[in-house]
């Protein structure tokens, strides 16, 4: 649908019967649109099954400091904790960093 929506800016792009920077912008807000929806289907994100989304504050200390995202594997002993990775690149997460809690 909102292809199809794209479809018509350009065939009115080549007869001009709109300004092209109204059509522009219209243009630019459907293919936001397809992306959102693109996104959610590579996700799987509905508005039923977004529970929250949360995104970090900035950490309010005097030195560098940083998120961990860790697995304590059910131990207090915070030496046997171990950061979490994805093909061996571990996760930093900073306040730009959302993250999105799907209900089950």
């Amino acid at each position: 649908m909102l292809q199809a929506q794209i479809f018509l800016i350009r065939e009115k792009f080549s007869y001009g019967n709109e300004s092209k920077a109204a059509l522009i912008k219209y243009k630019k807000k459907l293919e936001e649109a397809v992306f959102s929806i693109e996104f959610c289907k590579r996700y799987k994100l509905t508005q039923k099954n977004i529970k929250n989304v949360i995104s970090l504050s900035e950490l309010q200390t005097d030195y560098f400091s940083e998120y961990y995202l860790t697995k304590d594997y059910g131990v207090d002993d915070r030496g046997l904790w171990v950061e979490l990775g994805i093909n061996d690149e571990k996760i930093t997460p900073y306040p730009e960093v959302l993250f999105i809690r799907r209900t089950r």
